[in-house]
């Protein structure tokens, strides 16, 4: 804890400073709303609209003029301008990190939980696939959130605010042109509908743009393409002075060339490519047994992300529905009461084919349901000294995957009648209730404390028949698109228990065919009962006009689950995972609101820690993804906003996230990705244990946590009187080397990018229309979102360079 004492002490020193310096001012210089740095509003504590500068949380709010300005469209595109936020994904699973904390979703829910106008999102693609459009704000916040936000948000929260009805007529429509064939456009009409009893709106958004990642392959079609449609409308019912009724619908439908990790990351014909034999530690390099081989049109361009190779074209296809109703009674000016209930629904069939060569070495097929019914009331109080919130909170979530996975035995170019395939159908359903409260007694109206808890009780059920087996002749009769019923593909092998070198049974690698949990048999389904209590202490004081610390203790949970890939009850399912986080913070504003710096220094101590790891299971020639308990982990950091305002019509907007402590402290059976490890048995690491199948990880660096992130922007206003103005925009976002496997193996372990973007923006007097142009990733960097080492190691390819123009009229 030497970092955060430190910290704290040089924020203290900053305090008596400040108070002097306020004191010194006889006559301050007046404050113009120009010159001053607006206050800015979030609703991250749950108790109603709050001041930024004085909410003991460290949250990161982009508005919605801020989302146009910097051309953020996607999830992916909002880290450039949260330095604490980092966006990756494997395939359509998109994974959401803050401070460092994030993990592989798959089928389990996010260390960072996803919300939409408050309602948790369980299906983490529809975020990713969703397009920004009517949004008022993006609040991110940062660090567990065990009481208010209590769903699985060890990590943080994502909470997508839209703007709502208003009393006043409203229309906008924008559209963006642009390289890639990119058409973009979305509108938002909105206004009274019967004057002073109900208000509405409505946005549509239509997003299209042609592959980003070209295909080496001819007449095939390129990856990373965008056919995306949204809708949402709002209606809001002032039943009286004092009380209201918002109803919202969305809808979203998603038919697109997805981009997956299938963009070679090395040759095939690598000469590091190796098996070992984990017995005898023998490593065979003879190409002849179909470790190495010549892929020449992939192997072209290995290096250059924004080129690969493949027979056929990945495709997503999503529809995505919503529906929610939120009821505020302000019984008095001391309590107000909240009622938020909703359902959501979504479907997605998935489709991946070859492993990034012109090879077809098999592919998956997914179909995925989900359905989630969420209800949460509270009573926001403000009783003199005593303010907060008291809650109670339902999730109800019912999953359903039905995933068939195909490849052959032997690499190509030398190829085989005979292959491996697995299928699956896995019902998925979950209860939670929880009761929370998070109150402050203000001792003065400077200095307040804070506790606030949460109680969660869950319930998850595992219901599935799962199978492995082999196939003979060309691919299996019916296999594309088929979902064949229970027991017609079955096992051609007999059980298969393998044994650690101590005789102990390894769960892992032990494989039953097929492996059945309930599906209407009289096998029981899997349960897992879980409990949990996560408390929150937390001490205010407000120093000066100017400057608001904070401390706090926080615990964070997020409950655990069952693999959709099970073979076996041993690695069936997985515990909680827990997280202590200490911080402290410190907001300041500073020369008369013309500079803010938000500073928060924290340590979270991990327990359980999840991860996502391969597995090669006996009989299966490719790895199934399984989910696993680390003993334990730890980050130190800091992170920090900043605006500054100096005038000329200038704004000033940076941050960073600083982790020089990000580790694994007790992680002894972990699993290295297959490729890596390989080189290790070839190097005789002594971390690596080839008899357990397991990889010494204690002291290494987490993943998906680099080092350092920063963001940088910039803006210039030009006022030209009775002409209108001009803006001009400029941001860079650069991130430090980050690792993608717990062995830190060099291989793993990606470049520092530096990404930059820009635009120039007009808009007439009165502000009706804009014209602007924007551009992306300006210097059309190839970069990896994300490695993915396996058995053959690819990439997921970030953007490339993409640049059009802006058109907006506003009414």
């Amino acid at each position: 804890l030497n970092l955060l004492a430190g910290i704290g002490v040089s924020v203290l020193a900053l305090v008596p400073a400040k108070a002097a310096q306020a004191q010194a001012q006889s006559q301050p210089a007046p404050r113009t709303s120009s010159s001053e740095i607006g206050e800015v509003v979030v609703t991250a504590t749950k108790a109603g609209v709050t001041n930024l500068q004085k909410t003991p949380l460290s949250v990161a709010v982009v508005g919605g003029a801020d989302l146009d300005a910097s051309r953020i469209v996607t999830l992916r595109d909002l880290a450039s301008s949260v330095a604490a936020l980092k966006i990756t994904n494997n395939n359509s699973n998109v994974v959401v990190t803050i401070r460092g904390v994030g993990g592989y979703a798959s089928n389990n829910e996010q260390d960072v939980g996803i919300y939409q106008d408050g309602v948790y999102l369980g299906r983490s693609s529809v975020a990713l696939n969703s397009n920004f459009n009517d949004l008022e704000r993006v609040e991110v916040v940062k660090g567990p959130q065990g009481t208010t936000f209590g769903r699985n948000s060890v990590g943080g929260a994502l909470n997508f605010i839209s703007k709502g009805p208003t009393d006043t007529f409203e229309f906008e429509n924008t559209l963006n042109l642009g390289n890639y064939n990119l058409r973009d456009e979305a509108f938002r009409l909105g206004g009274p509908i019967i004057k002073d009893k109900v208000s509405g709106t409505l946005a549509f958004s239509y997003y299209n743009h042609d592959g980003y990642i070209k295909n080496l392959i001819p007449n095939v079609g390129d990856a990373g393409a965008a056919n995306r449609y949204s809708a949402r409308a709002q209606l809001k019912f002032d039943l009286a002075s004092n009380v209201t009724n918002l109803l919202r619908a969305d809808y979203g439908y998603t038919d697109e060339d997805h981009a997956v990790n299938s963009t070679l990351y090395l040759r095939t014909d690598d000469p590091r490519f190796l098996t070992c034999n984990t017995t005898t530690l023998v490593c065979n390099n003879t190409p002849a047994v179909g470790v190495r081989y010549a892929a020449p049109i992939a192997n072209s361009k290995v290096g250059d992300y924004h080129y690969y190779a493949n027979p056929n074209r990945p495709h997503i296809s999503e529809w995505v529905y919503g529906v929610n109703d939120e009821f505020t009674w302000e019984i008095n000016d001391k309590l107000t009461f909240k009622n938020l209930v909703a359902y959501r629904t979504a479907k997605t069939n998935n489709f991946t084919f070859g492993n990034g060569t012109e090879y077809f070495t098999g592919g998956t097929l997914t179909t995925y349901r989900q359905h989630q019914f969420s209800e949460e009331m509270n009573l926001q109080n403000n009783l003199g000294k005593l303010s907060g919130v008291v809650g109670l909170y339902y999730w109800q979530e019912y999953q359903r995957q039905v995933g068939d996975s195909i490849g052959s035995l032997i690499a190509p170019p030398v190829r085989t009648s005979t292959g491996a395939e697995s299928y699956q159908d896995t019902r998925f359903p979950t209860k939670s209730t929880a009761i929370f409260f998070n109150e402050s007694f203000h001792f003065t109206p400077e200095l307040s404390l804070t506790v606030g808890a949460r109680y969660t009780k869950e319930k998850k059920t595992l219901d599935t028949y799962n199978t492995s087996f082999s196939w003979s002749g060309l691919l299996p009769a019916g296999w594309i698109g088929s979902i064949p019923p229970y027991g017609v593909r079955g096992a051609t092998s007999a059980s298969t228990i393998v044994l650690n070198i101590d005789g102990s049974v390894n769960g892992l690698a032990s494989v039953v065919f097929p492996y059945i949990k309930g599906y209407g048999t009289a096998v029981p389904a899997l349960t897992q009962d879980v409990e949990a209590f996560t408390p929150k202490v937390g001490v205010e004081w407000q120093a000066t006009e100017d400057a608001f610390l904070y401390g706090s203790v926080t615990r964070g949970f997020k409950s655990g689950g069952f693999n959709f890939t099970a073979r076996n009850d041993f690695g069936a399912s997985y515990q909680p995972e827990w997280i202590t986080s200490y911080e402290i913070g410190a907001k300041t504003d500073w020369f008369d609101k013309r500079l803010r710096i938000n500073l928060a220094a924290f340590r979270n101590n991990w327990t359980n820690l999840q991860v996502s790891q391969a597995v090669i299971l006996p009989n299966l020639s490719t790895p199934v993804t399984q989910s696993s308990n680390a003993a334990s982990a730890r980050i130190t950091g800091l992170d920090a906003d900043i605006t500054a305002k100096p005038g000329a019509g200038f704004t000033f907007n940076a941050g960073f996230t600083w982790l020089p402590d990000a580790k694994y402290l007790d992680y002894t059976g972990g699993q290295a990705a297959n490729y890596i490890k390989n080189l290790l048995i070839q190097a005789k690491d002594p971390r690596e244990n080839a008899g357990f199948n397991t990889y010494n990880a204690n002291g290494n660096r987490l993943n998906k946590a680099p080092r350092f992130s920063g963001i940088f922007n910039a803006d210039k206003k030009f006022e030209l009187g009775d002409s209108g103005d001009i803006t001009i925009h400029g941001d860079v976002a650069y991130t430090s080397p980050t690792a993608y496997d717990i062995s830190n193996h060099p291989l793993s372990i990606s470049k520092p990018l530096t990404l930059y973007n820009a635009n120039i923006n007009y808009t007439s007097p009165g502000g009706h229309y804009e014209v602007g142009f924007w551009g992306r990733n300006l210097a059309d960097k190839s970069y990896a979102n994300s490695i993915i080492i396996g058995s053959l190691p690819q990439v997921v390819s970030g953007a490339p360079r993409t640049f059009g123009i802006r058109l907006n009229y506003k009414y």
